[in-house]
């Protein structure tokens, strides 16, 4: 498993010299995902504690893909959106299904926990609205 870079801080922010072209990293995946009542900051606090470990980001960054998390806060219920980017996010998702250890078993216990997955939506990225300024 790849390594924490040296341009990588505990807050899980990648301040590194090599820089993702975000613009062609091909694939987009957007999942919203409804929080269980009284969980949304249990599950901010395991985002948080889990930027600072080696792990689930490891794995992501050797893939060469990004995740974002997203929290909406609604009246009804709070939801969580996951925003991957990557060249190959097939590839990136077999890789996460297959991975074991603790730190991914507490990823698996701390979303069942948090997260009514059966209720998930898959949103699907249908076009980019803005051209990068070095390709205008």
């Amino acid at each position: 498993m790849a390594g924490r870079t040296d341009g990588q801080h505990s807050g899980g922010i990648s301040n590194e010299s090599r820089v993702m072209d975000l613009a062609n990293l091909g694939e987009v995946s957007v999942l919203k995902v409804p929080i269980r009542p009284g969980r949304t900051e249990a599950l901010l606090t395991w985002f948080k504690e889990a930027a600072a470990k080696e792990g689930l980001w490891d794995l992501l960054s050797a893939q060469d893909v990004i995740l974002r998390v997203f929290v909406e806060r609604g009246d009804e219920c709070d939801y969580l959106y996951s925003v991957k980017q990557g060249p190959d996010l097939l590839k990136a998702d077999q890789i996460l299904v297959e991975a074991t250890g603790p730190f991914i078993e507490d990823r698996h216990r701390a979303f069942s926990q948090a997260l009514r997955s059966e209720q998930g939506v898959v949103l699907t990225h249908v076009a980019d609205l803005a051209a990068p300024r070095d390709h205008v």
